[in-house]
């Protein structure tokens, strides 16, 4: 999809659009700091306390199918809080001058399911650096059932893709834990993979969380509660459709 042949943007005039936006944001991050810290504290504690409370009541009151259904649904809205609200703004370095800190909160991604590395590659060198330019946007890189732009080839299904991708985006966040992950550090047409020098400590890292977020969404209730492995997975979509619905409309 789209161009390998890096983009080149033109040298911005002095007191640009792009430098009076600067100006103007600096200006406005000066005056609400303050207040955006408190909220962030509060979210950064906040989201990830109640995560852990629906984790908890689902392996304490998870036989009760009422329960069951709504603790995986809130945990996966709050999976999407947490990404977009926690994860995000570490993986840009904005959470916390210390950048050690915000390496650690970004790590909350891993539990998730999902990999905070690849993710600040994909997110913030191409998505940030290249918005929308086809073939360099990750993030608008996901799967030929989806035509984004004109530069991708064309399919007599795309037709219908307005009707069929609000069901699969309930899938959103399945297919980011078990597909794409995998695809920007194995594939060899990733980006990802021919530009990035991935050390051996993130594949063990990767292979590492991901086993213990299936083992602490599935194995673990399994064990816990009255339910067939078969049970909880075929509920996951209850747990992934929180997260999905939300993250493409936050992208």
């Amino acid at each position: 999809m789209g161009t390998r042949t890096k983009p080149q943007f033109k040298k911005e005039e002095a007191n640009g659009f792009y430098q009076q936006l600067r100006t103007k944001a600096k200006k406005i991050i000066s005056e609400e700091n303050k207040k955006a810290n408190i909220i962030s504290n509060i979210k950064l504690f906040t989201y990830p306390f109640i995560y852990i409370i629906f984790f908890l009541l689902l392996l304490f009151k998870g036989n009760n199918l009422a329960w069951f259904y709504s603790c995986y649904a809130v945990m996966g809205l709050l999976v999407t809080f947490i990404v977009f609200n926690i994860v995000h703004d570490a993986v840009h370095h904005a959470l916390f001058t210390n950048p050690l800190h915000n390496k650690r909160a970004a790590y909350l991604l891993d539990f998730l399911g999902g990999n905070s590395f690849v993710w600040s590659k994909r997110h913030v060198l191409y998505h940030h650096t290249f918005t929308n330019v086809p073939g360099w946007d990750i993030d608008v890189q996901q799967t030929n059932i989806l035509r984004f732009n004109s530069t991708q080839a064309y399919s007599p299904s795309y037709k219908y893709q307005h009707i069929y991708m609000p069901f699969l985006y309930l899938f959103y966040s399945l297919n980011w834990i078990l597909i794409r992950d995998y695809k920007d550090f194995f594939d060899k047409n990733s980006l990802i993979r021919r530009k990035t020098k991935i050390a051996r400590i993130e594949y063990i890292k990767l292979f590492f969380f991901k086993v213990l977020n299936i083992f602490l969404v599935i194995v673990l209730p399994v064990m816990v509660l009255n339910h067939q492995w078969y049970f909880l997975c075929n509920r996951l979509p209850a747990y992934a459709s929180g997260s999905g619905k939300f993250a493409c409309s936050s992208k």
